[in-house]
């Protein structure tokens, strides 16, 4: 991918993915960060730089001039001219050509996710998935799985997601004969991995991942999720067993361990699992 953006880069237009002003050695200031199209990312730098663009300008359109340079092995490009795209700009460049969208159609991968939430046996992990799917219904489909890591397109959660639970679904049907495994709770745990996602994330106006809320750089995503499946859990007058703070174990099972909130429903008693294998 990095190489296409490299032989196709020219002065144009394109999404500005990150930026961060920056001093130099000798104190003066510059202007870092990436750049991006559907084609792949490259980073950028803008040398002695007192333009208009911020931090908060992540996720929108610039217009960019400048050579392919490279810095510690890494290829960047070094503009000459960086600014951001005005009204009069949008009939220059075609938002399908910058905006990286899923290959898969996402509305009905989520409607395959909520056929499987339904037929989920146990009634507690059934209901808690599907009222925390109803709760974020609106953005199932659109949400980003990354920032830059992986899936970090329009769409990215929903294929990331239903490529793990059909991957969960392969290895139930291999294993569950010879080994005991909760399907219900397997299903649950994989839908259930990135939710805290859709609290991490601030969104640009074109809907890919600008920065990260505030709960997000202090908390991080795991622990957004297991808090709301607390939350969702309680609404159900379901007990929860709390571990320390936010009812977290470690899982013994996982390579590299995993962040797990283990379920074992034990009459009145409800640890509710969530494998968490961002």
């Amino acid at each position: 991918i990095l190489g296409a953006f490299l032989m196709r880069f020219q002065y144009g237009f394109y999404i500005l993915n990150s930026a961060q002003i920056r001093k130099s050695r000798a104190g003066k200031p510059y202007l870092s960060g990436t750049l991006m199209d559907i084609s792949g990312s490259i980073n950028l730098v803008a040398w002695d730089y007192t333009g208009l663009i911020t931090t908060a300008d992540a996720g929108k359109v610039v217009y960019v001039d400048g050579e392919v340079g490279e810095y510690n092995g890494t290829p960047q490009i070094v503009c000459s001219v960086l600014e951001l795209a005005t009204a009069e700009d949008s009939n220059s460049f075609d938002l399908a050509d910058l905006i990286p969208y899923a290959p898969i159609n996402c509305q009905t991968a989520v409607q395959q996710m909520h056929r499987v939430l339904e037929g989920l046996e146990d009634e507690v992990y059934r209901n808690i998935s599907l009222g925390i799917f109803n709760t974020f219904a609106p953005l199932l489909s659109s949400l980003p799985a990354a920032k830059s890591v992986h899936h970090a397109f329009i769409g990215g959660w929903a294929t990331h997601t239903l490529g793990m639970i059909i991957l969960a679904e392969r290895i139930y049907d291999e294993y569950h004969r010879i080994h005991s495994i909760n399907r219900s709770l397997l299903m649950a745990g994989v839908f259930l991995h990135d939710i805290g996602k859709f609290r991490e994330f601030q969104l640009s106006p074109f809907g890919l991942v600008a920065d990260y809320s505030m709960e997000g750089k202090l908390i991080g995503h795991p622990v957004l999720g297991a808090l709301i499946i607390e939350n969702e859990a309680q609404k159900g007058a379901y007990r929860w067993k709390r571990y320390g703070s936010c009812s977290i174990l470690f899982s013994p099972i996982m390579v590299p361990p995993s962040l797990v909130l283990l379920p074992v429903r034990r009459r009145w008693r409800l640890r509710l699992l969530t494998i968490l294998m961002a």
